[in-house]
């Protein structure tokens, strides 16, 4: 698996909570068997956006904790590479309303980590719980 995998950006609501599915995929395009991930295999985060760059890339560290398998991430079809990232309302609920960076990656058996999944997640203010803007 190689160059700059999916990019996929989108706006949600902070403090929804909501999944992001998504397949693992080879080189050509084949799903990768992902049923034998150990927990930390499959992996998303966000942080806050670097807007000096044209390209979207991170600005500091990870916000909160990772999402691993069994702690967020659960598999939903392992042999053909599908799996989703669950999101709480606890996980966005105290940023501030804004772009952030966010990133899935995928370490496989040989231990080569790809970038499956990156791009812009938009949280918008939430009505019913103003929280920081």
């Amino acid at each position: 698996m190689g160059g700059l995998g999916t990019r996929w950006d989108y706006k949600k609501h902070r403090g929804d909570e909501y999944d992001i599915s998504f397949t693992v995929v080879d080189d050509d395009g084949d799903p990768v068997d992902i049923s034998a991930a150990a927990t930390t295999d499959l992996s998303w985060g966000f942080a806050t956006l670097d807007t000096t760059q044209e390209f979207p890339a991170p600005l500091g560290a990870l916000i909160g904790t990772a999402k691993t398998i069994g702690s967020g991430i659960t598999i939903i079809d392992g042999v053909n590479g599908d799996a989703q990232v669950t999101l709480e309302s606890a996980d966005t609920n105290g940023q501030g309303a804004g772009k952030y960076y966010h990133e899935l990656q995928y370490t496989d058996p040989t231990g080569r980590v790809s970038t499956i999944l990156y791009g812009i997640m938009e949280l918008v203010k939430d009505l019913h719980e103003p929280g920081p803007t």
